[in-house]
C-alpha cells in the first residue's frame, strides 16, 4: 500500500472511531464540543536490541482524531503505521499501532473580546493505550521464529497545531514516547521516539 493511500485509510479509521466517541457524548451537557483531526508523516526512532549503534527510523504515517468535550479535556484515537528496511542484513520491520486515551488541549493567542486571533496555536498532551502489531520481520519464540507478533502499546506525548483558514491548520510538531513489548532476544520491550509533522482540521459539534 503506497503512503498516500495508507494515510487516507489511517485518517478514515480515526474519524470513524471518533464518531463513536461523539455519540457517547450526546447525552452530556453542551460544553462547546469540537473535533480535531490530524494526518502526519511520522518517523519513529528505534534500535536493534543488544546493539548500541544499530539505530534506525521507521518511516510511515499517522491519523488521529479527538473529541474535546469539557474545557480542553477530551478523548483521542490514533492509528500509525511505519516500515524500515534492512534493520539487520536481510531483516525488515513493519509496525502498526492503534491506541486511544485522554487528551488535554489548550489554545494560545485566542484574541480578546469580539476580535479572535486569526491564527491561534493549539497545544495538546495525551496518554494513549492500545496494541501494536509487528509484521514482515523476524520475532523469536520458544519454537523458533515467526514473521508477526502482537503486544500492548503505550503512547505518551503531545504536539502543537497552528490554525490557518477555514478550520484547517498545520501540525507544526508532535513528539511521543512509544513503548511496545514485541518479542526480541533480550527484554522484549521497545522504547521508541516518534515525531510528527502534517496537517490538522477542527470543526464544531456543539
Amino acid at each position: 500500500m503506497r503512503y498516500p493511500i495508507r494515510c487516507t485509510v489511517l485518517l478514515t479509521g480515526a474519524l470513524l472511531m471518533t464518531t463513536l466517541l461523539v455519540g457517547a457524548q450526546t447525552t452530556a451537557p453542551s460544553h462547546n464540543i469540537s473535533i480535531d483531526a490530524g494526518i502526519t508523516w511520522s518517523p519513529e526512532h528505534a534500535r536493534v536490541v543488544n546493539q548500541s549503534c544499530a539505530c534506525f527510523w521507521l518511516q510511515g504515517a499517522s491519523g488521529d482524531a479527538s473529541v474535546n468535550f469539557y474545557r480542553g479535556l477530551g478523548a483521542a484515537v490514533e492509528l500509525t503505521e511505519g516500515t524500515a528496511s534492512n534493520i539487520q542484513p536481510g531483516v525488515n520491520l513493519s509496525k502498526f499501532t492503534y491506541a486511544a486515551g485522554p487528551r488535554y488541549s489548550w489554545t494560545l493567542g485566542k484574541g480578546t473580546g469580539d476580535k479572535p486571533a486569526k491564527h491561534p496555536a493549539r497545544i495538546f498532551g495525551q496518554a494513549l493505550f492500545g496494541q501494536a502489531h509487528g509484521y514482515n520481520s523476524v520475532f523469536p519464540t520458544p519454537n523458533g521464529t515467526v514473521s508477526s507478533a502482537n503486544s500492548y502499546s503505550i503512547d505518551l506525548g503531545g504536539g502543537i497545531d497552528l490554525a490557518l483558514a477555514h478550520n484547517f491548520g498545520i501540525r507544526l510538531a508532535q513528539l511521543d514516547w512509544v513503548r511496545t513489548a514485541l518479542p526480541n532476544t533480550s527484554s522484549n520491550t521497545q522504547d521508541d521516539l516518534r515525531l510528527g509533522f502534517g496537517a490538522s482540521y477542527r470543526f464544531r459539534v456543539k
